[in-house]
Parts: C-alpha cells; sequence; structure tokens
C-alpha cells in the first residue's frame, strides 16, 4: 500500500473516493512494510484452513483475529464465488475504457490503467483510480497464490 501513499497525499478527492470502499481501512493503515502483510497471507494453507508458521504447528484463527492483525474494520459484503472469465457487456465503462483489447487481466494491466487514470483529474478518473487501486488490492492480497491476473468479475465488483 505504500506504493500509492505519494499519490493520495497529493490527491485527497481520490482519497475520499477510496474511503467509500472496503479498502480505506488497510490503505489508510501506517505498516511497517507491505512485504509484512503478504508474508502472513503467504504462510495460509487453503488445504486445511490454518497458518502455518516457520516450523511451529498450524492454528486457525478467526475473523476477529484477522481485524486485529491487519487492523481492519469487521465490515464488508460476500463476494460471489466465481470464476467468471469472459468479459461483461460495454455497460462496463471501466473495462470498456482501460481493457477493450485485453483477454486476461494482469498485473502489468492493472498497473498502464492505473498509470493512465492518474493523467485523468475528472470526478470520473478519481473513481477509476479507487477502482483500479481495490482491483490490485484484491489481485494481489487476496489471490495471492494463484497467479497474476483478476477475473473479470472481480474486476467489475472493483467498479462498483
Amino acid at each position: 500500500m505504500k506504493v500509492y501513499n505519494p499519490m493520495l497525499q497529493r490527491r485527497q478527492d481520490v482519497c475520499d473516493e477510496l474511503a467509500k470502499t472496503p479498502f480505506w481501512s488497510l490503505l489508510k493503515t501506517k505498516r511497517k512494510s507491505d512485504m509484512d502483510l503478504i508474508k502472513i497471507i503467504n504462510c495460509y494453507n487453503l488445504t486445511n484452513q490454518k497458518f502455518k508458521f516457520g516450523r511451529h504447528e498450524s492454528h486457525g484463527i478467526s475473523s476477529d483475529d484477522i481485524v486485529q492483525i491487519f487492523e481492519l474494520n469487521n465490515e464488508g459484503i460476500d463476494l460471489p464465488n466465481t470464476n467468471k472469465s469472459t468479459k461483461f457487456g460495454d455497460d462496463d465503462h471501466l473495462i470498456k475504457k482501460y481493457f477493450t483489447y485485453v483477454k486476461v487481466v494482469k498485473k502489468k494491466h492493472l498497473v498502464e490503467a492505473y498509470e493512465k487514470a492518474l493523467e485523468d483529474e475528472t470526478p470520473e478518473g478519481v473513481q477509476d483510480i479507487a477502482s483500479l487501486i481495490c482491483a490490485h488490492l484484491v489481485q494481489s492480497l487476496l489471490f495471492t497464490n494463484s497467479g497474476t491476473y483478476i477475473t473479470w468479475s472481480f474486476l467489475n465488483i472493483c467498479t462498483n
């Protein structure tokens, strides 16, 4: 999240837009490093649904533990369990504007779209920046072990 700090310090309009998202508490929190967060997430074993740190025994943790560890709020919505790999219709502004010719949205596409969105200082550009930051966070933090892409359905959720 430190990668966004220089821009967030200059752009209150983007901060205001991000404050409307479930990711705001994660972005506004100060941490030693983003790598600490990623290291913790990578210790999660999906098979037994527990964390294993080093040579220690695996342990499960509750949602309240996650709230305390990451200093997050415990709010949000349930996301659909989906692997939809086809684009949505032309009604999705973000996909139409930044990903028209992309078959699979990879991390590099998110970075390119983010850099392009930074040039747009209109209210629509502010929303695009916030949506792309959320998409990057979903891709990099929630799916750290599953590849470098984000499905169209999750990208669509980030735009709403």
